[in-house]
Parts: structure tokens; sequence; C-alpha cells
């Protein structure tokens, strides 16, 4: 036996089954509703029935000589209401309810009976001839059907009564200017649409980036947009107008430094038990301010995704596991230090010590989220003050007639792309005249990201070149690489010939010892040369070489 149809309309079941012959006993919820003898499939049986609803099931049995041969349980879903067999093809199903379709015809009626009632709502030039027209009442009622099902639908999105059809819930915001990651549950939708104002009006303040907790509700729009996570690192920075161009004790031109900044400020030490939240692309400065003598140690613990306790980090000079910047270092004076957690790209370098010339900064690395810092002291020793901060941005500031400039730092976890969001942030959520540079946290936007250039200083070191042990007069100067993004050590930079550091015999082109003075052969006589006292000697002499008396 195979059902054909098994419909509703007007509160009828209609059965269809293909069956040739024999007895239909149909029941509806375990209750004997009728017999259909000699049913054939071409028959189609109408069975008229008080209720119903989604749910109910309907059991056919299918008899042949009082042998039982076959039998089915049906349970009825949506098209069980009294107007299935209209509103299944319509594309806006979803948006009733089974009681809200049950009740279709009441509404209806209703409505058109008030629509026809004279002095009501049409004129009566309408109604003197036609409230009784079969025409009248079908064109009358068509329209009374469209407003009946807009009445529904506009009640059940309003009042957030579409089950879990998220679509029909994101197209109603969206429509009004709300932005959405796509992926929204069908509870955050709702609570969206319940404080849909509310949102809107934080809109061009920092509310929009303000994160109160981690409930959905309570997380800024631009959180919302970027699907930020518990254990995802956010800075957004406002600068000062000070901050860029020529200002005295503030910016110059290559300045990148953001040491005044307090939108990049993760801890000013006042809770060292708190997990900070970090990013391990990224670079952050620690400053400690100590006055008295003592016993120094500082370092941090290391966090996960979930706060769980992990491995330690990389020195930055030795690469080995570390975790401290200091190990009780003995102070004797007030003294600032200034060391460095590194981003987890970052090459350990011999030279990358702390300010104070001993100590190590700590590298990252990719499965650390959080930190909490480590301050032991002993003796008369205090800390007088403690700030992690973001180093500095990955471009200079020197910019003129800039206000209002926001960078920010963040991780996109939505369906949308990073230069959608930026889109979206400038359009719809800051301010016209606010100025937006954004950076992706899961990248290494460090001060260090992209092609860096060694700052090399002379640190007053030379020698001089020798060829085959032979001083040449040409000064080579030692330089050291100040830039702690390439870190390159130190090198011997040659800056030509220098007779007064570096002097050499002449004309002959050999040279003396290094340290010593050069005595130059003019004829047969060696001619004092700064000072240096010569003996005479012949030409011949001369061309093998010149030897001072004095030499220092």
């Amino acid at each position: 036996m195979t059902i054909i149809s098994l419909d509703v309309v007007s509160k009828n079941l209609i059965v269809n089954v293909d069956v040739d012959g024999g007895i239909l006993y149909v029941y509806l919820d375990g209750k004997f509703l009728q017999s259909i003898t000699n049913y054939h499939s071409l028959d189609v049986v109408n069975l008229d029935v008080a209720e119903l609803y989604t749910g109910n099931t309907v059991s056919i049995l299918y008899f042949i000589d009082g042998v039982l041969v076959s039998g089915t349980n049906v349970e009825l879903i949506r098209e069980t209401s009294s107007h299935s067999t209209i509103l299944k093809s319509i594309p806006i199903l979803d948006i009733f309810s089974d009681d809200d379709l049950v009740y279709i015809d009441e509404l209806k009626n209703n409505l058109f009976n008030k629509l026809k009632t004279r002095g009501s709502i049409l004129h009566n030039y309408l109604l003197s001839k036609n409230d009784e027209n079969e025409d009248f009442e079908n064109f009358w009622k068509s329209i009374v059907s469209y407003l009946i099902l807009f009445k529904i639908s506009t009640k059940n999105i309003v009042y957030g009564l579409l089950g879990e059809n998220n679509d029909l819930v994101s197209t109603f915001l969206t429509q009004r200017g709300y932005i959405l990651s796509s992926d929204e549950s069908k509870e955050e939708l709702e609570d969206i649409r319940s404080f849909f104002y509310k949102e809107i009006t934080k809109r061009g303040t920092f509310y929009s980036f303000k994160e109160e907790n981690l409930s959905y509700l309570k997380q800024g729009e631009f959180l919302k947009l970027i699907r930020k996570d518990k254990s995802d690192e956010l800075l957004i920075n406002l600068y000062e107008d000070k901050d860029f161009g020529f200002s005295v004790g503030n910016s110059s031109p290559l300045y990148r430094g953001l040491e005044t900044q307090g939108g990049v400020l993760k801890s000013d030490g006042s809770d060292l038990n708190e997990l900070i939240t970090i990013s391990s692309s990224l670079d952050y400065r620690l400053e400690v301010q100590t006055t008295g003598v003592g016993n120094l140690t500082i370092g941090f613990e290391f966090y996960d995704v979930d706060d769980n306790l992990i491995e330690y980090s990389k020195s930055s000079t030795s690469g080995l596991l570390e975790n401290l910047l200091l190990d009780s270092l003995s102070l004797e004076r007030d003294t600032f230090i200034e060391g460095f957690l590194f981003n987890k790209d970052k090459l350990e370098n011999s030279k990358l010590t702390l300010n104070i010339g001993v100590g190590n900064s700590l590298i990252f690395n990719e499965n650390h989220y959080k930190v909490k810092p480590i301050i032991q002291v002993t003796g008369s020793l205090e800390i007088v003050s403690y700030k992690i901060n973001l180093v500095s941005t990955p471009y200079s500031r020197g910019l003129i007639q800039v206000n209002n400039f926001i960078s920010a730092y963040y991780k996109n976890n939505s369906t949308k792309t990073f230069t959608d969001v930026d889109d979206i942030t400038v359009r719809f959520l800051l301010p016209y005249h606010v100025h937006w540079r954004s950076f992706q946290t899961t990248l290494n936007n460090s001060p260090c990201d992209g092609e860096q250039e060694p700052n090399w200083k002379e640190t007053g070191n030379f020698v001089c070149e020798k060829v085959l042990g032979i001083n040449t007069g040409k000064v080579e100067v030692e330089e050291e690489d100040k830039n702690i993004c390439t870190s390159s050590g130190l090198r011997w930079v040659g800056k030509g010939i220098d007779y007064h550091k570096c002097p050499k015999c002449l004309p002959s082109g050999l040279e003396v010892s290094a340290g010593s003075i050069s005595c130059e052969c003019v004829a047969s006589v060696l001619i004092s040369s700064f000072g240096c006292n010569c003996m005479e000697v012949s030409i011949s002499s001369c061309s093998i070489g010149c030897n001072c008396i004095n030499e220092f």
C-alpha cells in the first residue's frame, strides 16, 4: 500500500492510497475514524475531522477478505492546516505557525465582514449592488487574505515568534541597517531584535567597541561583527593631536612609540594576579621603576586559549625555554628597567638583553594567549611603577593635519573578510571625521612587520686595516645594529684612509705597525712626520721601507 496523498482542506482529511478493492480502516491518534469498503486508488475520500494539528498521527490499515495486508502510520506536519494546499507553495510559508494557519479563515472572514459593512471601510456605492456578488467576494477576499498574511507575519517577526527560522530574523535586521556576521544563533538574533534601537544608538561612540563581558548581548556592535572570542586580543587606541607630526616630547616624523597611549596599555600593575590577554603575533613592552636596595625577580606565567598554565616562552638571548627576565638581580640604587615580550616569529640574539645590560627579554610561542606577571623583591626594594603596553605602531607617525585617528588590532572570526569588516566599521560605526587604521593580530603586525633596515650606530671602537700584517692606513669602525627588529649585532665598516689614526710609510707603500707614526722619504732624508724623529737613510733604504725611531 502506497500513500498517494494525505492532506487537509477545510478540516477534511483527504485520503488517497494506491490499493485496489478491500477495506481501509482509518484511525486518528489511535482512535477509529472510519472504514472505507471497496476502496480503489482512483477514489478520493474526504473525512470530516473536527481538529487536525501538526503531530496528529493518521493510521491506515488495509484488509482483503478479513486479512490484514498492510498498514502505515503518518504523522501530520504543517500541511495539516486548513490552508495547506494553498500556502505550501508560498515562499513565506515558514513565517506562519500551525495555529496561524488554523485561524486564517476565521480572521479572513472577520475582516471581510467588516469590509462589506455599510459605512465601515468601503464606500456605499461599491456595496449597493455587489456585496452579495461572487466576483466581488472573490476579489476582496483575495485582498483580505494578503492583509491577514501580512499582519500575522509582521506580528511573528516583531514579537519573535518565528521559531528556528533565523533567515527571516536576519533579513528583518539587515533591512533595517544592522550588520550581522551571517552565523548568529537564534538566541543572538533575538537579543539583537529585542534591543535593536538601543544598539543602533551606540554607533559613533566607543560603546560599539566596548566589552562589558563576554555575553553576546553586552558586546559592542564591532565585537559582534568580528565574532570576538574571550581569548582574542583587541586594542583600540584613539590618538591625540600631539601624537602626530612634530610635537616636542611626544612625536616626530619617524617616531612609532606607544608608551603614553592608554588604548594599548595592557597592565598598570594595579593587579598583578590578573590574566592579561595578548597576541603572540605582537610585541609588548615591559617597564619597571624601582627604588631602594634589594634583589629583583621579573617574569611571566603563560596560559593557553582555555586559561590553562602551559610551557615557558623562549629567552631572547639564548633561545632556550625561559619565563624570567631577571632572576634575583641585586640593585643598589633606583633603577629603570625596560624589557620586551617579542612576537613568536622573533629570532633570538645575544644582544637582546634588557636596557640595563643584563637579563633577557622573552619570545612568545603560538600557544600563548594570556600572561600573568611575576614580581618578587627582597630587602627595602620597592616597585614604584609597572606597565605593559604595545611596543609601537607598524608605521611612523610623521603626519600633519591629522586628528581623530584610531588604530585597531583585532582578530576577525566572522565569515566576512578583513577588508569588509573595515569598510563596515568606517561606514556605520565611526563618526564621519575619524581616520581608521587596523591590523590583524593573526598576522605578525608588530613593529617588526615587513621589510626592516638595520639601524647602525658607531660604538667608538676602530681598528686599522692590515694586508699581510702591514698597516694600510685605512680605518675600520665598529658599528652596532640598534634596531630591535633586525638585531644584526656588530660589524666592522671601512671608512677610507685616515693617516692620523692608521699611518703608513710613503711613498714606498709599505706600512709601519699599528699605532706608529708615519715617516715620509724625501730624497735621501726621512722627514719627521707628526713629531716622529727618524734617522737618515738612503733612497734605496726608503724603497724597502721606513723605520721610525719612536713608535707608540
